[in-house]
């Protein structure tokens, strides 16, 4: 750990530099400190309420996770998501299952993940080519996808921070079986920091595709 300021007229400027362990200790940080995370290899900035990362460009940094290939089991987990994480991403391409049923986002909080499966509000709505419409209520997680044998499922789902452990969800996908889209939004109370996310399919098991996430 260094904990001054280094100049050096031929290297520029050493910041201070902790582990992220260490970082997450300092008492009472000034707003407004930066220090160098040698854990993320990355500056990271105290904005009076908690630490945020930043790249080059002094941009919150937006960082991806790694794409995993949705062709087995019953649920894709990523258990990566730092404490400051504001905006949370998943991205999915083409997945599918080997039963009709529904794919869902369900966040988890702790060191070891509990996911929540219940008290999510929202819901999705949909329009197909004939056209035809539809709607329903969503409170068992999140809705992302159609779970079939014969179509699959893409999209992009934000899950955004609103204040404390609130969460507000927006976000679309398609299904190819009937050339529907669909709209998705709602909202959850965690209770606890998020940490982790997975998504489920509710019968069968994931057949193809791939997950990703991006948090920022």
């Amino acid at each position: 750990m260094a904990s001054s300021i280094i100049l050096d007229g031929t290297k520029g400027i050493s910041l201070p530099s902790f582990t992220t362990t260490e970082k997450n200790a300092i008492v009472s940080p000034a707003e407004g400190a930066i220090v160098y995370d040698t854990t993320l290899n990355q500056e990271s900035l105290y904005n009076g309420t908690t630490w945020v990362n930043v790249n080059s460009s002094g941009n919150s940094a937006i960082t991806s996770g790694t794409a995993v290939a949705s062709t087995s089991g019953t649920s894709i987990d990523f258990t990566s998501i730092p404490s400051w994480a504001k905006r949370i991403t998943v991205m999915l391409r083409s997945i599918s299952s080997t039963s009709t049923g529904n794919f869902r986002i369900r966040l988890g909080y702790g060191a070891t993940p509990t996911y929540v499966a219940t008290g999510y509000s929202g819901g999705q709505a949909n329009i197909q080519t004939l056209p035809s419409y539809g709607s329903a209520a969503v409170t068992d997680g999140i809705a992302c996808g159609f779970a079939s044998a014969s179509a699959n499922s893409s999209g992009v789902i934000t899950i955004v921070n609103q204040s404390s452990n609130t969460w507000c969800v927006t976000g679309t996908y398609s299904t190819n079986d009937a050339s529907t889209m669909v709209w998705v939004n709602g909202a959850i109370d965690m209770p606890g920091v998020v940490t982790a996310l997975q998504v489920i399919v509710s019968t069968g098991t994931f057949d193809a595709g791939s997950i990703n996430v991006l948090y920022e």
